[in-house]
């Protein structure tokens, strides 16, 4: 039923506890598989995979190229076999019950295409390795009232259709082209346009529960949004070129970020 596609480059630690989190779902573990789409790793991620024992349908797929997050995860998708799509990244953990709620969503909802939910943030001090060795700060879980869906427009795709947390129908994806794979970030912001502008719906599901473990490190946080930034730009131009009003709106939701 549905295909959780969980991208990944050179964080083996974080990788581990990704998939500890997937693979103690609550789902049947027959109705869904684990795509790990590996962005080229070279601190030994292939060979890590390979000695996993579990009672998942695990599946491991290896781009010969360093590319992007969008490039891994289009991958994963192309051999994918289910009928939705469960994105999650290697950074991120998720509830018991995250399959099982996508799942029993798109059922209930046959008239939305793509659904998300902010995920909880936690900012950690990383060694080398990425293994954890001090939590920081700790954000909100969401904005969203619990049981609460609510229709996404434009403004809040960047907080809803997120990579880390966010699922989609796998024939619309593939209808509307997947990830833009020239963008190096923002690719799922851009894909939440494309949805939308093509008149399909979006909605949060304060259900998809998962917490993102971000990196505290000064210097990498400053390349990591100098780089969202250029991207955003892009995107803002794409698609909101005339419209003044929606630039500093939008703006203004980057700034936010830094806070």
């Amino acid at each position: 039923e549905i295909s959780v596609v969980v991208s990944t480059h050179n964080r083996i630690k974080l990788l581990e506890n990704c998939l500890n989190s997937l693979s103690n779902q609550t789902c049947d573990k027959e109705k869904y598989e684990i795509i790990v789409a590996d962005d080229n790793s070279n601190d030994g991620t292939q060979q890590w995979v390979k000695t996993l024992h579990t009672e998942c349908n695990l599946r491991y797929l290896r781009l010969d190229v360093n590319s992007s997050c969008g490039i891994a995860r289009n991958y994963g998708v192309k051999h994918s076999k289910g009928e939705i799509i469960g994105f999650i990244d290697d950074d991120a953990t998720v509830k018991r019950d995250w399959i099982e709620k996508i799942v029993k969503f798109y059922k209930e909802r046959p008239d939305i295409a793509a659904c998300g939910n902010i995920s909880r943030n936690i900012f950690c001090k990383f060694n080398r390795n990425y293994e954890c060795l001090e939590y920081i700060i700790e954000s909100k879980e969401n904005s969203v009232p619990n049981n609460t869906n609510v229709i996404i427009g434009e403004l809040d795709i960047s907080s809803f259709m997120v990579g880390n947390n966010s699922s989609v129908r796998k024939d619309i994806f593939l209808r509307l082209g997947g990830f833009d794979e020239s963008l190096r970030t923002c690719e799922d912001i851009d894909f939440g346009h494309k949805v939308i502008r093509n008149g399909y719906k979006i909605c949060s599901n304060p259900e998809m529960k998962a917490t993102h473990y971000l990196d505290i490190n000064p210097i990498r946080i400053c390349i990591k949004y100098y780089k969202y930034g250029l991207e955003e730009v892009i995107i803002m131009k794409r698609y909101y070129k005339n419209n003044i009003v929606i630039h500093f709106s939008l703006i203004g939701k980057i700034v936010l970020q830094f806070k």
